[in-house]
């Protein structure tokens, strides 16, 4: 009796195994041209996405770089250069000054420290300050500017331009052995 069940218990598994593999083949088989089909359309749709995201990348970077360069075109059209080291002697544009430095006390204007000393030498398009003190202001005068085909001793005043004029001033500065402080006035 216990032969039979076990081969009854091992013919139901059989079978059920038997009927699962056919089941799972037979679907496989009627199956597989959608299963196929379903990929080839994800694969295509996602290329189509990879290559609209691609085309919109390029698209924004242009328009970056066109607006970037239309904002530049719009400041630098009111720019005007008036001074630049390219193909100039600068020793000749540049001059040291040796000055005090002066605060308001009470209502007057009194020195606070000792005359600045220094030497002014110009290297390469360089200007090189050696001070030989610490007290005072040591100022750097620039008094020749290319203002369109002159080269006046100052900025000439234009009446076309409305409100207050600006100016940019961009350098380098480097300190040996000290510290620095540098103040642009206009």
């Amino acid at each position: 009796m216990e032969a039979n069940t076990s081969a009854s218990i091992l013919s139901v598994v059989l079978s059920g195994l038997t009927s699962g593999i056919v089941v799972a083949v037979l679907n496989y088989f009627l199956t597989r041209r959608k299963t196929h089909a379903e990929i080839r359309k994800l694969e295509s749709e996602a290329e189509k996405i990879r290559l609209e995201s691609e085309k919109l990348r390029k698209e924004l970077t242009t328009n970056i770089e066109n607006l970037a360069s239309a904002s530049y075109q719009l400041t630098n059209s009111l720019e005007r250069i008036i001074y630049d080291t390219k193909n100039r002697d600068i020793g000749y544009d540049f001059r040291g000054v040796e000055g005090y430095v002066w605060e308001t006390v009470e209502g007057k204007t009194v020195r606070t420290t000792g005359k600045a000393q220094g030497i002014l030498t110009f290297e390469n398009a360089i200007l090189n300050l050696h001070r030989a003190n610490t007290d005072g202001r040591y100022e750097i005068w620039l008094h020749t500017y290319s203002y369109g085909e002159s080269i006046p001793d100052c900025i000439p005043k234009d009446d076309l331009i409305a409100g207050k004029r600006r100016l940019r001033v961009s350098f380098e500065a480097k300190v040996v052995g000290g510290r620095a402080h540098v103040k642009i006035c206009i």
